[in-house]
């Protein structure tokens, strides 16, 4: 082989070397950015799932807050109408203790008007 054909092997092979070299850091740093991408993706997803199980604790809290409310309104509420029945009944009992012959009046009345409505409607 001559001197001109060697050189021109070498340049080859050097030009081939470098070419080998370029793409093998083109795939290094692609593989390198990828691993960034990842954790930073990684990361964001871990953020978001942290940001979310955080407002899920908060709408819990609040909604056990918003229950705890509700029953107290409920029983307040049920103890008031469960004082104004008493109240009422004990007014009812007195008055008809007082006024016998009155309440018979009222519910004697009372039950011939129903009666009269109803057999109207049929």
């Amino acid at each position: 082989m001559s001197t001109k054909s060697q050189e021109v092997g070498n340049v080859l092979l050097h030009g081939i070397d470098t070419l080998e070299s370029g793409v093998h850091d083109t795939v290094h740093a692609g593989a390198n950015s990828a691993r960034t991408a990842t954790k930073a993706s990684s990361r964001w997803a871990a953020g978001q799932e942290t940001s979310a199980l955080r407002k899920t604790r908060m709408l819990k809290r609040d909604l056990r807050k918003q229950t705890a409310q509700l029953r107290r309104t409920v029983n307040d509420s049920v103890e008031m109408v469960g004082d104004k029945a008493r109240s009422s009944v004990a007014t009812t009992q007195n008055y008809v203790k007082h006024n016998p012959w009155t309440a018979m009046a009222i519910v004697s009345g009372t039950a011939l008007l129903v009666g009269a409505l109803l057999g109207r409607r049929r």
